[in-house]
C-alpha cells in the first residue's frame, strides 16, 4: 500500500498531499550556522555555504590592543594543542588572559573550544567577554549570534550583532551577518537595506549579492532575486553558491529544468558542496530516479556524515527504490544524528506500517509502526496521523491473532507428522522382525540332514514330447506289411 509521508527539510514537519511511491523530499536552503573554529586553525567543513572575504573592506573603527609576545606565543600553542588536549589548550588560554586581560582573541578562542566541547553557556560568556574588550570583534559577534540563533534566541542574536555592527560600522562582514539575522526574524526589507548598503561600498561584493537575492527570494520578489543572481554570475561564473541559489529560486518559479541544470552546475564546480548535492538528489527523487538520488545523497554524506537532511532524504529515496531494509537503517542513522527529529519517527512508522522488511514478523513490524507513530504524535496532533496509529495498532492485534492461529496449525501439523513417523517406524520395525523370524526358521534344520538329488525310476523315462506305445508282442513284425 502506497501512502503519503512526512519529510523534515528545514526542521519543520509537513503533511504532503498526493501519494507517491516514496516521501517527496525538499531541497536545503540555508542550514543552521556551523560551529566555529579557532582563529589560527581552518574551520571544519560547515553545513552552510562558505563566504569569501569581502573585497577591499575598510578597517574597523576600533583596533584591538597589540598582543604581547608571550600572549601571542600562548595563543599559538593553545591552538596547536586544541585537537589533542582540550583542557591543556584551555589552560594555556587562561594563562594568556591572566597575562593580558584585554585580549579579545584569547576570549574568542576560549569560546570556540568551550562551544566545541558542548559547554554552550561558558562559550557565550567568553564571546561576550571578547566583545567587552573590543565591541566590534567580528568573529566573536558572528559566533555568538549564530549560537543564539541555534538556540532560538533571535532577538538576543539581533541585539548582539547590531551592537557589534554599530561599533564597527565599516566592517562589511558584520553588516552582512546583521542582514542574515534579520532574515531569520522575517525582517526581509530591513535585511535588503543593510545589504544594499554593503553594495554601495563594494558593488562587486558577491556574498552581499547572494544574501540580497536570498532576502528578495524570501520576500517573494523572485524576479529581483534572479536579476541579482545573474549579475553575481557575470562577476564570478566559478562560484558554485550562485548556481545553488539559482536552482532553489527556479524551483519556486516552477522551472524544474533550469533548477536541475543549476544544481548540476553547482556540483560540477564544487563536488564537495553539500547542499548542492542534496538539492540535486531531491530533484532526482521528484523525478522518481531513486538510484541517481541515492548516489547524490551518499556523496553529500561522504563529505559530512552528520548532514541530517541528506540522511533523511537518503532514507526516503531508498524507500522509493523499494530497498526497505536499507531505508530502515538510514532512518535509524538519521535519528542518531538528531534523536528529536519528529519527521524521522513519522516516516519510519509508515515504513513499518506499509512495507515488507526482512527480518520481522507482521506483528513485530506493526508494533514498531505503532511505537514510531506514537513518538511522532507526541509533537504533531494530526488527525490523519492518529488514524495511522489506530491502523497500526489494529493490524498489530490482528497479526498477533493470525500468528497464534498459524502457530497452532503448525503445532498440530507437527504432532500429526510425528505420529505418522512413529507409526511408520513401528511398521518398519515389525516388518524387520518378521523378516528376521522367517530367516531364522529357514536356517533351523535337523542335525545331519542333507539334500539329495531327485531321480526317476528306471524304465519310466519318456522322450520329450513323445507318446506312450504298446509293448511289442512276440511274433509281431516291425516296419511294414505282411508279404
Amino acid at each position: 500500500m502506497n501512502r503519503c509521508a512526512w519529510l523534515l527539510a528545514a526542521l519543520a514537519l509537513a503533511l504532503l498531499s498526493g501519494c507517491a511511491s516514496a516521501p517527496a523530499p525538499r531541497p536545503v536552503e540555508e542550514p543552521a550556522p556551523a560551529a566555529p573554529a579557532t582563529e589560527s586553525q581552518p574551520a571544519p567543513a560547515p553545513l552552510e555555504e562558505k563566504a569569501p572575504p569581502a573585497a577591499e573592506e575598510k578597517p574597523v573603527e576600533s583596533q584591538p590592543p597589540p598582543l604581547e609576545e608571550e600572549t601571542a606565543r600562548l595563543l599559538v600553542e593553545a591552538s596547536a594543542n586544541a585537537a589533542s588536549d582540550l583542557s591543556g589548550a584551555l589552560s594555556l588560554l587562561d594563562k594568556a588572559i591572566a597575562r593580558q586581560p584585554a585580549c579579545a582573541p584569547c576570549y574568542y578562542n576560549r569560546g570556540v573550544l568551550l562551544e566545541k566541547s558542548g559547554r554552550q553557556q561558558e562559550a557565550a560568556s567568553a564571546y561576550r567577554q571578547a566583545l567587552r574588550v573590543l565591541a566590534g570583534h567580528r568573529e566573536s559577534a558572528i559566533n555568538l549570534s549564530n549560537m543564539l540563533l541555534r538556540q532560538s534566541k533571535g532577538q538576543e542574536a539581533l541585539s548582539v550583532i547590531t551592537s557589534a555592527a554599530n561599533a564597527a560600522s565599516r566592517d562589511l562582514a558584520l553588516r552582512i551577518q546583521l542582514a542574515k539575522v534579520m532574515m531569520e526574524l522575517g525582517k526581509y526589507s530591513e535585511a535588503a537595506e543593510q545589504l544594499k548598503g554593503v553594495l554601495a561600498v563594494e558593488e562587486r561584493h558577491v556574498e552581499a549579492m547572494l544574501q540580497l537575492a536570498r532576502a528578495y527570494h524570501l520576500w517573494g520578489k523572485l524576479e529581483l532575486a534572479e536579476r541579482i543572481l545573474l549579475k553575481a554570475k557575470s562577476i564570478d561564473e566559478s562560484d558554485a553558491r550562485i548556481y545553488n541559489r539559482l536552482g532553489f529560486l527556479y524551483l519556486d518559479m516552477n522551472d524544474n529544468t533550469s533548477a536541475i541544470a543549476s544544481f548540476k552546475k553547482a556540483v560540477e564546480l564544487d563536488p564537495a558542496m553539500l547542499e548542492a548535492r542534496n538539492n540535486l538528489g531531491v530533484m532526482f527523487s521528484r523525478a522518481h530516479d531513486y538510484e541517481a538520488a541515492v548516489e547524490q545523497f551518499r556523496a553529500a554524506l561522504a563529505v559530512d556524515g552528520t548532514f541530517f537532511e541528506a540522511m533523511l532524504n537518503l532514507a526516503n529515496a531508498l524507500r522509493g527504490a523499494q530497498k526497505f531494509k536499507e531505508a530502515e537503517e538510514a532512518y535509524r542513522q538519521a535519528l542518531a544524528i538528531n534523536p528529536q527529529a519528529d519527521a524521522v519517527h513519522c516516516n519510519l512508522g509508515l515504513l513499518y506500517l506499509d512495507d515488507e522488511i526482512e527480518g520481522y514478523t507482521k506483528s513485530q513490524k506493526y508494533k514498531l509502526a505503532a511505537e514510531e507513530l506514537n513518538q511522532c504524535r507526541q509533537e504533531q496532533k494530526l488527525a490523519k496521523l492518529s488514524a495511522y496509529v489506530q491502523e497500526a495498532e489494529k493490524k498489530y492485534q490482528r497479526a498477533l491473532k493470525d500468528e497464534e492461529r498459524q502457530k497452532a496449525k503448525e503445532e498440530e501439523k507437527r504432532r500429526q507428522e510425528e505420529a505418522r513417523q512413529r507409526e511408520e517406524e513401528q511398521k518398519r520395525q515389525q516388518a524387520e522382525a518378521a523378516a528376521r523370524a522367517a530367516q531364522q526358521a529357514a536356517e533351523e534344520k535337523l542335525p545331519g540332514a542333507k539334500d539329495e538329488p531327485v531321480t526317476q525310476p528306471v524304465g519310466e523315462d519318456k522322450l520329450p514330447g513323445g507318446k506312450e506305445e504298446a509293448p511289442v508282442e512276440e511274433g509281431s513284425k516291425l516296419g511294414g506289411d505282411d508279404k
